[in-house]
């Protein structure tokens, strides 16, 4: 991705997570639709990227992996997945980021939770891992396909660290319409993209879910949170709570963000709405999409072929 839309789009996470250095998971999280009472959005958004990590590892049966099985997390962000596949599972876990500026984030929280001996983050490239063959007994690509252009050699390389029989668990976007680029930074395959890929790479798809109700009632939530006044009142927050700077660079972050999106929604026709904020207006339109059919978040389990 270019590396001025991947700065701003690392600065503005980089910065949420120090306002909220309980926040793990950076992906989208799963929440009942028909939960939508408005106190309990803070719970719902809380808990939605946990529950979604905790359904892939079911569909994974990951309970099955023997401690000290090896663990691949492609585009680990701040190795939050990592830290419970290593806890929860006794995996050893090789994370991979291609984000420079947050290696140093997530290697700090796997020293914080005492693993450093089990989880690595490495800065590198999913297409290209400095990864032994057939050195894993699991890789994970969670919300990291949409992020390729070139999803056939993801899968290529996928499969050249899996050993056979060895299983990809899968958490993407696709589109039942066309493929879609977004700012240079997001590539929605059509649908069955990945599963082609994988299939031509040697991985055969098991089974898979299709959470795309579920993922939407949760983007719901999250547009919320970037509208105005809950990053104001975030940003806030943390200033009261001894975080000025952290709080500066949010509303930053943010900002810098915000008119990377609202450039993005001018290019394709959109007109700037009053007192309306670009993020959370693309999430809403995430939320309709997921809701209508027109893209679909689905959870897939893909198995080496020996």
């Amino acid at each position: 991705m270019p590396g001025s839309v991947e700065a701003l789009h690392a600065e503005f996470f980089n910065a949420l997570v120090a306002v909220l250095p309980q926040l793990d998971h950076l992906h989208y999280g799963l929440s009942d639709p028909a939960d939508r009472s408005i106190f309990g959005a803070p719970r719902r958004l809380a808990r939605g990227p946990a529950a979604l990590f905790d359904r892939l590892m079911r569909l994974g049966d990951i309970e099955g992996l023997l401690r000290g099985a090896v663990a691949v997390d492609v585009g680990c962000g701040l190795a939050a997945s990592g830290v419970q596949l290593a806890r929860r599972y006794g995996l050893v876990v090789e994370g991979v980021n291609i984000t420079e500026a947050q290696v140093p984030l997530a290697r700090a929280r796997v020293a914080a939770a005492g693993l450093s001996d089990q989880v690595r983050v490495h800065h590198a490239d999913g297409r290209a891992m400095p990864l032994p063959d057939a050195c894993a007994d699991l890789v994970m690509l969670v919300e990291c396909a949409f992020h390729v252009p070139d999803k056939d050699r993801l899968m290529v390389e996928i499969a050249r660290v899996l050993k056979p029989g060895g299983r990809l668990l899968v958490a993407d976007q696709e589109r039942v319409g066309p493929p879609l680029e977004v700012m240079g930074m997001f590539f929605f395959g059509a649908e069955g993209t990945l599963a082609r890929a994988g299939a031509e790479a040697g991985l055969r798809l098991i089974t898979q879910e299709d959470v795309s109700a579920e993922i939407a009632a949760w983007m719901l939530d999250y547009a919320r949170a970037g509208d105005y006044p809950a990053r104001l009142g975030l940003a806030a927050w943390a200033a009261l709570r001894g975080r000025p700077g952290a709080a500066a660079a949010f509303w930053r972050g943010s900002q810098r963000f915000e008119a990377l999106i609202r450039e993005e929604l001018r290019a394709r026709g959109g007109q700037d709405r009053l007192g309306e904020s670009p993020i959370r207006r693309l999430r809403e339109h995430t939320a309709r999409e997921l809701r209508d059919g027109e893209s679909r978040y689905v959870l897939q389990r893909y198995e080496r072929v020996a």
